[in-house]
């Protein structure tokens, strides 16, 4: 059975930036240096709060920007528009950041993070994890588990875990991309030829995937 939390209404429908605010302020201040005054703006709003349940959760954000937690279960969260911060719980879970400046987070669980349009902040957790940064300049971040990686168009930065990795660039852009390797068996591919404006650190093989 699934269920849905709908966003609270009324004057504790919105609560100031709390501990989820660390998270935006990572997508903000790392994935993109460049923000300029849409991050300072973005700092200073308020997120609305919407949880999920011990169940299996369907969670659709606002246009504004959100904070979705979806606590146990195995769950689908969307952030739509907005600066938002999505974040999984125990489950094995599907989070989605839409348009705007997101901040995702696996935690346990087999987990597929798609950050989408902007610039986000994507960090895996504890299992084998799917994380896509999508368009834009990204931050990516595997854990513990064996994770599989992907970045798009942008100028994106790229952290593997503990485990034995996999990272896919689909898009040789010319940007300069920054791809840091963790001490599993580690592996690094490219739609083509490697982008030369690309620094890899400690990445044992690093293989054409388009042959």
């Amino acid at each position: 059975m699934r269920h849905t939390t709908l966003l609270r209404s009324g004057p504790r429908a919105r609560r100031p930036l709390a501990p989820a605010a660390t998270l935006l302020g990572l997508a903000l201040a790392l994935a993109v240096p460049a923000a300029g005054s849409a991050s300072a703006s973005a700092r200073a709003d308020e997120l609305h709060e919407i949880t999920g349940t011990p169940g299996d959760d369907r969670l659709r954000g606002t246009p504004d920007a959100d904070d979705i937690r979806g606590e146990a279960g195995h769950d689908h969260l969307w952030g739509l528009g907005g600066a938002d911060v999505l974040s999984g719980g125990a489950g094995s879970d599907t989070l989605r950041g839409g348009v705007g400046v997101d901040g995702l987070l696996g935690r346990a669980g087999r987990d597929v993070l798609r950050g989408g349009r902007g610039a986000d902040y994507l960090e895996g957790g504890g299992g084998p994890d799917v994380l896509s940064g999508g368009r834009g300049g990204d931050l990516l971040v595997g854990g513990a588990g064996d994770d599989s990686v992907e970045s798009e168009v942008g100028r994106d930065r790229i952290r593997l875990g503990a485990g034995d990795d996999a990272y896919v660039d689909w898009q040789v852009d010319g940007l300069p991309d920054e791809i840091w390797c963790g001490p599993g068996d580690d592996l690094v591919g490219y739609w083509g030829d490697p982008d030369p404006a690309d620094t890899l650190h400690g990445c044992e093989e690093v293989v054409d995937i388009a042959h």
